[in-house]
């Protein structure tokens, strides 16, 4: 563990999936008294590697996966970034699509289990980066929210809820 100007950050964490396979998440928080919501991406694309969809209509160089961490633990939450199943630094045999629910839902249990955590997780990406989190609100486009929908209503523990929210009730950001 090591803080980085009042930012706790916490490299290749391995969280056990429910078949014993170890996947590799980093989190970063604040320093700081707790607990906080959680943003969470899962990736086949390697947590530690820059994020080609991080960038702007000023600045078109992608920021690197800690410094978008770095802006939402200034802002008061915690973010945690895990390499899919079989992918970089986590165990098993990556098959796209496969383990996704399973490994998911488990992560996010994970996730709400942590005492620097208030049980609020939300995900983010793009492409292949949302469906892997077992969840749909951060995808907005119909198909890709049924797909995620059945991946999530197939493997996740009744305890986590799972709302889909309209674009039009969203708030800006």
């Amino acid at each position: 563990m090591t803080d980085t100007g009042g930012i706790v950050v916490e490299r290749d964490l391995m969280v056990r999936a429910r078949d014993g396979v170890v996947l590799a998440t980093d989190v970063y928080r604040p320093d700081g008294p707790g607990p906080f919501p959680v943003l969470f991406e899962r990736t086949p694309y390697d947590k530690s590697a820059p994020s080609r969809s991080e960038r702007t209509a000023a600045v078109a160089r992608p920021q690197s996966r800690a410094e978008v961490a770095a802006y939402f633990v200034g802002h008061g939450y915690a973010v945690a970034y895990q390499d899919c199943r079989g992918r970089y630094r986590s165990g098993g045999h990556f098959t796209k699509y496969l383990s996704e629910a399973e490994d998911g839902c488990d992560a996010l249990a994970w996730l709400q289990r942590q005492p620097w955590c208030n049980g609020r997780v939300g995900t983010f990406g793009l492409s292949d980066v949302n469906p892997n989190s077992g969840e749909p609100e951060g995808s907005w486009q119909q198909p890709r929210i049924a797909r995620n929908r059945v991946f999530a209503e197939t493997a996740r523990p009744s305890h986590i809820l799972l709302p889909i929210i309209p674009p039009s009730e969203r708030h800006p950001a």
